[in-house]
């Protein structure tokens, strides 16, 4: 069997500081790319890309207590195709959290 795999990971945050509170807002990217050999399977590609943005914020109050609030969204795009087959496509996660 032979394979080869390429990814990359793409990242920014930015943190602020207002009053008690601390905002912070992420995103993440993820690619990934997939070839694939194998005398059993066959030949299959599998790509993807992986996006996420979260935003949260810590409220203060009180010496050492705090309340998180925050929000996140996360999709998941991937594209198999094999030989003899349709390609497939599927998207998935949403997340919110408080």
């Amino acid at each position: 069997m032979e394979v080869e795999t390429k990814s990359r990971l793409y990242s920014l945050k930015y943190d602020k500081d207002i009053g008690d509170s601390r905002v912070n807002i992420s995103y993440n990217r993820g690619e990934f790319k997939k070839d694939e050999l194998d005398a059993k399977k066959g030949i299959g590609d599998y790509k993807g890309v992986t996006d996420e943005v979260e935003l949260h914020d810590t409220i203060r109050y009180g010496d050492r207590d705090y309340i998180l609030v925050g929000a996140s969204y996360k999709e998941d795009n991937i594209e198999i195709a094999k030989v003899g087959k349709n390609a497939q496509e599927y998207e998935s996660t949403q997340m919110v959290y408080s």
